[in-house]
């Protein structure tokens, strides 16, 4: 959980924090993903995020090759992370360099369903809204937008 009053004042610390704080005790999970109606396949998950666009968390580049108008997720996961890879390896993640280490897999999908151990948290946009399991699809063109100018 990011502390809200941090992340006001230095976004980027406060994920920084949050996600060594979440690191130090975890371990990788088995996940079970099935992606656009194909056969589950199970990755041991240190993180996987299912993004419209292209970053987050105060401008982490999690899926540099995201579109936010093409319809499908870009899943990234990531496998055997540990708190020293983060440490060593995080200024990637805002660069969108991490695409090309060991243990990050890439994915596309405009539907799926992820199952795991039930404490296996669910987060959406950076904040915690439940556990596993979970059902994501994708609406192509489900906002519209009208900019005037004024």
């Amino acid at each position: 959980m990011v502390n809200p009053s941090l992340k006001r004042f230095s976004g980027s610390l406060a994920f920084s924090l949050a996600t060594v704080r979440a690191l130090l005790n975890y371990r990788d999970q088995p996940v079970s993903i099935s992606m656009d109606g194909g056969l589950a396949r199970q990755y041991p998950v240190t993180a996987c995020a299912f993004c419209n666009g292209r970053y987050f968390g105060a401008g982490m580049q999690v899926a540099p090759l995201a579109r936010i108008d093409d319809g499908q997720f870009d899943v990234t996961l990531w496998s055997g992370f540990g708190l020293l890879d983060f440490i060593r390896k995080r200024h990637a993640l805002y660069s969108g360099a991490h695409v090309n280490e060991q243990g990050t897999r890439l994915f596309q999908a405009s539907k799926a369903s992820v199952t795991g151990p039930e404490a296996v948290l669910f987060e959406l946009d950076g904040e915690s809204v439940g556990h596993l399991p979970v059902q994501l699809k994708i609406l192509p063109q489900a906002l519209r937008l009208k900019i005037g100018c004024a």
